[in-house]
C-alpha cells in the first residue's frame, strides 16, 4: 500500500508533500554563534555550479525519510543545562518536534531569571492540515489551520536532519532544512566553488567577494557526510568551525556528536542519543493522535473565526464540530478520555507534569473562580428571569428597554452592597469551597447559612424592587395574552 493510501484510510488526515517548517514555541533558544540570519546572496549562475560533493552531502540527509530520533543541546558543552528534544518523521513528509526538557524536566523558562516555569513537554506537529501545538496530558491543543500563508514560528522548531552541515547552529531553523547549504551570508556574494580530494576527504569551498571562505570537509566513506565544517575569523575575532563524530544507523550515516566552536571555545554540543530511521513500520502520515490529544479535546484556532458555540473538537480520530462530538458521545459512538471524564464529574484536572506551585496556582485560581461566580451569580439569574419576562408578556421595545433599565438599577444597587460587604462574602464563600473540598459537612452547612444571611440583601433587591417594578411593565392585553397560568416567570427562572 502507498503512503498516501495509508493516509487516507486515518479519517481526517490528508497525504501532503514534505515540508521542512515548523511552529512558534517558548522555550529555551539553542545558543548560537552567527554573524546574523542566513539569506541567499549569491549569483544565481554560480549557484547553479553546485560541487558534486555538497550535492552528495544534501542527499545523504534527505535520504533520512521517516523515523525518530532523540537527541539534546549541551550549551557550551554542559551536560547539567543539557536540553532534550525527539524528532519524529512520517513517511509522507509530517513532522512531529517534541521539547522533552532539561534534567530537571523543565521545558520552559523565565526569560527575565532563567528559572523553569513549566515541565509540560511541548509537542509541535505539521502535517497537511497545518501547524499544531499541544502540552502533553493538557486538555486543549492550538491549531493553525493550513492556508498556504508562511510559518511565522519556523525559527524556534529545530530540523535534526540539518545538523552539522553550516558552521552555525542556526541551520536548524526548520524553515531553513538543508537550504543552508546553498545561502550566502548577508552583504557577501558568492562568487565560486571549489572541491578537491584530500587525504580521503572531498574539502569543498564556497568563496565570497569579500570576507572568509566557507570550507566543508566531507567524507565518502562515512555517507558523504562532513566531519567538518569551518570559517576562518578575521581581524582578530575567532574562526568558527563545527566537527561532526559519525555514526552509522540502519542504512545512513548521522553525526552522533557535533560541537561547534568559536575559536577554542566550545558554544555547544548537539548530541543524538537514539536514532531508529526509514523502518517498514515508521507511521505514514502524523494526526492529533500522534500529539497525544485526548478524545473531547478542545482545539484552538488561531488563524481562522470559529463559529461562536461551536469549537472544533478531538474526536479521537479526526478534528469534529462540537454538536457532532455532544451527539457522538449522547449515542455512546465515542467516549471522551479519562481525564476529560474526570473533570466532567468535577474533579480538578492534574498531570504528572504539574509542578506544585502550578498545582498550588490552579486549586487558588479554581477556588477564586467559584468564590466569584457565586458572589455574582445573581447577574445571570436576574438577566434570564428579566428576558423570560419581556418574551413572556410580548413586550414592546420600549418596554423592553425599560425592563432592561430596571434590570440596571437593580445591578447598580447589589454592586453598591457588595462594594461594603463583599469582601466578607468572598471570605465567607473561600471557607464554603474548602469545607467542601475536604468534605466537612457540618462546617459547609453553617458557613454556607452565614454566606447566606450576608447575601440577604442582594435577593431583598430582586423581591422587593426587581420584581414590583418588572409587574408594571405590562398592558392588560399583554397579561391576558400571556395567561393567567403563565402570568409570571416560572420560578425555575430565578435558580442558578
Amino acid at each position: 500500500m502507498s503512503v498516501k493510501a495509508e493516509c487516507l484510510q486515518r479519517k481526517g488526515i490528508r497525504a501532503m508533500p514534505r515540508m521542512w517548517s515548523g511552529w512558534k514555541i517558548q522555550t529555551v533558544i539553542l545558543p548560537i554563534v552567527t554573524w546574523g540570519s542566513l539569506s541567499y546572496g549569491g549569483d544565481p549562475q554560480v549557484g547553479a555550479q553546485k560541487p558534486a560533493a555538497l550535492l552528495a552531502l544534501e542527499q545523504s540527509r534527505k535520504a533520512v525519510v521517516s523515523g525518530r530520533i532523540e537527541w539534546c543541546v549541551l550549551p557550551e558543552g554542559n551536560e547539567e543545562r543539557a536540553m532534550s528534544y525527539v524528532s519524529r518523521f512520517a513517511r509522507n513528509g509530517d513532522t512531529l518536534f517534541e521539547i522533552r526538557g532539561d534534567p530537571e524536566g523543565w521545558t520552559m523558562f523565565d526569560p527575565q531569571t532563567g528559572k523553569g516555569r513549566s515541565k509540560y513537554p511541548i509537542l509541535n506537529m505539521a502535517n497537511a492540515d497545518g501547524y499544531w501545538n499541544h502540552w502533553q496530558t493538557t486538555l486543549s491543543c492550538s491549531w493553525w489551520k493550513a492556508d498556504g500563508s508562511p510559518n511565522p514560528w519556523a525559527d524556534e522548531v529545530k530540523e535534526i536532519r540539518a545538523v552539522g552541515v553550516y558552521p552555525w547552529s542556526n541551520s536548524l531553523r526548520s524553515d531553513h532544512g538543508l537550504a543552508s547549504l546553498w545561502e550566502g551570508i548577508p552583504g557577501r556574494e558568492l562568487v565560486s566553488w571549489d572541491q578537491v580530494l584530500e587525504d580521503g576527504l572531498y574539502v569543498v569551498t564556497a568563496s565570497f567577494r569579500r570576507g572568509p571562505p566557507i570550507q566543508w570537509y566531507i567524507d565518502p566513506g562515512r555517507g558523504w557526510n562532513a566531519t567538518r565544517v569551518s570559517v576562518p575569523g578575521e581581524h582578530g575575532a575567532p574562526g568558527v568551525a563545527v566537527t561532526c563524530e559519525l555514526k552509522k544507523c540502519g542504512d545512513v550515516w548521522l553525526p552522533e556528536t557535533t560541537t561547534y566552536r568559536a575559536g577554542d571555545r566550545v558554544t555547544e554540543i548537539i548530541r543524538i542519543r537514539s536514532a531508529r530511521v526509514n523502518q517498514p513500520d515508521d507511521p505514514p502520515c502524523f494526526s492529533g493522535a500522534d500529539l497525544g490529544m485526548e478524545a473531547g479535546s478542545n482545539i484552538a484556532l488561531q488563524n481562522v473565526p470559529v463559529e461562536v458555540g461551536k469549537p472544533p473538537v478531538w474526536n479521537g480520530e479526526a478534528v469534529s464540530d462540537w454538536d457532532s462530538w455532544i451527539d457522538d458521545v449522547r449515542s455512546g459512538r465515542r467516549r471522551p478520555g479519562p481525564m476529560m471524564e474526570r473533570c466532567s464529574r468535577g474533579e480538578p484536572f492534574d498531570s504528572p507534569y504539574m509542578t506544585d506551585e502550578e498545582r498550588a496556582r490552579r486549586k487558588i485560581g479554581e477556588r477564586d473562580l467559584s468564590v466569584g461566580s457565586a458572589l455574582k451569580k445573581h447577574e445571570s439569574m436576574w438577566l434570564r428571569y428579566v428576558r423570560q419576562f419581556i418574551k413572556r408578556y410580548q413586550l414592546n421595545e420600549a418596554q423592553g428597554e425599560k425592563a432592561m433599565q430596571i434590570l440596571h438599577d437593580c445591578q447598580n444597587r447589589a454592586e453598591q452592597y457588595l462594594a461594603r460587604r463583599g469582601t466578607e462574602i468572598s471570605g465567607l464563600l473561600a471557607q464554603v469551597e474548602e469545607a467542601r473540598r475536604h468534605k466537612k459537612p457540618d462546617q459547609l452547612r453553617e458557613l454556607t447559612a452565614r454566606a447566606e444571611t450576608l447575601r440577604k440583601p442582594i435577593d431583598e433587591i430582586f423581591e422587593q424592587q426587581l420584581k414590583p417594578r418588572l409587574e408594571k411593565l405590562p398592558t392588560r392585553a399583554q397579561r391576558k395574552a400571556a395567561g393567567e397560568s403563565t402570568s409570571r416567570p416560572s420560578a425555575d427562572a430565578t435558580k442558578p
